[in-house]
């Protein structure tokens, strides 16, 4: 009962505004104190957050030298790539081309291969057609196959013409040749092709010859297929002129020509 009585005293000790004076200091007393407390402890939450985004700046800056690094070693990497595609791919042209080499060396050297071996002036006298008699050999290795051969001449041209009336009459001769077929002609075998003209030879003509004026030119072609099924060709031309007052069967500065 005492300590009660003395709490009454105690109580009305002070007035009520002193009451609540003292209140509102205990509560700003205490507000102060937990926002003591709570700056204490935002500043810990802050050490950490600023040690939390160090961290993170820490790994984003190792993430992105790890990128610089990984570009620059995909670049490296895409370099050295595309350098060994080029270097696969110019092995593989040098190889396509070796191999197309040996191939053409090895068609070269087992084809058939058809020219003219030899010629003769068979008959050219006055009063009967002018005749030349041309061999051709085959100095390959295979048989030429499918041949198809002709022979023209009778072409007077004036010696000393320019070259090029000699080719247009040349050509004019062969663009007239008639090609009829011809028998297979095995390696080292050998054809025989004879030229007649469609007319007989008349003195001045003879004379013109013999005199140096003039020369006659005599033009042929062969078309035939080698073993690897190539159409393959040549072309021949000779010319008569007088030589040591005798008429000499030659072959032309120009006009003869084969296919590879």
């Amino acid at each position: 009962m005492r300590d009660i009585s003395r709490f009454k005293r105690f109580l009305h000790f002070f007035s009520k505004s002193e009451w609540v004076n003292v209140f509102l200091t205990a509560v700003i007393a205490t507000t102060g104190v937990v926002g003591i407390i709570l700056v204490i402890q935002g500043g810990k939450d802050t050490e950490r957050i600023r040690n939390a985004t160090e961290k993170q700046a820490c790994a984003a800056n190792k993430n992105a030298h790890a990128a610089r690094d990984f570009a620059n070693t995909a670049a490296l990497i895409n370099h050295g790539i595309e350098d060994a595609v080029a270097k696969l791919d110019a092995q593989a042209k040098n190889s396509a081309a070796s191999i197309k080499a040996t191939q053409d060396a090895m068609r070269l050297d087992q084809r058939a291969w058809l020219g003219v071996k030899d010629t003769t002036l068979k008959s050219f006298k006055v009063g009967a057609p002018i005749e030349a008699q041309v061999l051709i050999l085959n100095s390959g290795k295979t048989p030429a196959l499918q041949i198809r051969e002709g022979v023209r001449g009778g072409s007077f041209v004036p010696v000393g013409s320019d070259s090029e009336m000699i080719r247009h009459e040349i050509l004019k001769e062969e663009t007239q040749i008639n090609l009829h077929p011809a028998p297979t002609i095995p390696p080292s075998g050998s054809d025989y092709l004879t030229s007649f003209t469609n007319a007989d030879l008349n003195q001045p003509q003879y004379d013109d010859v013999m005199s140096g004026s003039r020369s006659v030119y005599i033009v042929g072609r062969v078309e035939y297929l080698d073993i690897f099924q190539k159409s393959q060709w040549m072309t021949f031309c000779l010319q008569i002129v007088a030589y040591n007052k005798a008429p000499l069967l030659r072959e032309c500065d120009t006009g003869s020509d084969m296919s590879y």
